[in-house]
């Protein structure tokens, strides 16, 4: 009998800031190469092969076909418009087009939130795509956008609160993080990223 080597558990927030850089296009090597250069996350880091790994199951197989204004119900065609043009600028063109399907998450969350920074509805979009079609709870999501924490300071309290009660449904709402600068502000993306 052979038996599988161990699979080491990686910290949920690395998991998050994996999930969150591969949703705008990063490219598994340099999401390791900024991993490596991040002194504050806890060791050990993943290698680059469970880098590989997670930004693969983190992409959702998706054979919807890409989205068009010409196929789209004109009622929401401004808000996808908005995150096309959102993800046009944040990823410097690499990404410009998104599927029927991602258009459809989309909308739905924008609804179900529509306060929410564009970047973290992007980033729910993307999870309830996987979860969903690995049929994987959506609860911490839910949780999540039911209780509104980007919304105020006091939601912001009483969600913590609630994942301090119920650390199963904690959903990260910051991957981008790793992509931000000292003062907050987004960092640039590579003009001409590595991709070995």
């Amino acid at each position: 009998m052979t038996t599988q080597p161990v699979r080491r558990r990686i910290d949920e927030e690395i998991q998050d800031v994996i999930e969150g850089l591969a949703a705008i296009n990063w490219t598994p090597a340099q999401i390791h190469r900024e991993l490596s250069k991040r002194q504050e996350l806890k060791p050990p880091l993943p290698t680059l092969r469970t880098v590989q790994r997670i930004v693969k199951e983190a992409t959702p197989k998706d054979p919807s076909g890409p989205w068009n204004l010409a196929k789209s119900d004109t009622e929401h065609s401004r808000i996808i418009l908005d995150l096309i043009a959102y993800l046009i600028n944040r990823t410097e063109g690499r990404i410009h087009s998104i599927t029927e399907k991602e258009a459809e998450w989309y909308v739905k969350v924008h609804f179900a939130a529509p306060d929410l920074e564009i970047s973290s509805a992007w980033l729910l979009t993307r999870t309830y795509m996987r979860r969903s079609e690995g049929y994987s709870s959506t609860e911490a999501m839910d949780a999540y956008l039911a209780l509104k924490p980007w919304a105020s300071k006091e939601l912001q309290d009483g969600y913590s609160n609630f994942v301090k009660q119920n650390p199963n449904l904690r959903y990260s709402s910051d991957p981008w993080s790793l992509g931000k600068d000292s003062s907050g502000s987004m960092t640039a993306i590579v003009h001409s990223p590595d991709v070995s």
